[in-house]
């Protein structure tokens, strides 16, 4: 673990570990080495960078419209 890295705990049920882990299997068919807590870091950044925190955009259903595609 790198120094800068804090750990971090985190309870799932196991419909959402099936998740991850289809997420893990992906990405592993393109040929990248990646772990549950690889994906899982993954993931959480990527919704912390669309959504910014934002209250209203976390607790939507509407699909948040990626600013990265054109």
């Amino acid at each position: 673990m790198r120094r800068s890295q804090k750990p971090f705990s985190l309870r799932l049920s196991p419909d959402l570990v099936a998740r991850v882990d289809e997420c893990v299997e992906r990405l592993r068919a393109y040929g990248l080495s990646v772990s549950r807590t690889d994906v899982t870091r993954m993931l959480i950044v990527r919704a912390l960078d669309t959504t910014g925190g934002d209250l209203q955009k976390l607790l939507s259903t509407a699909p948040i419209p990626d600013e990265t595609r054109g």
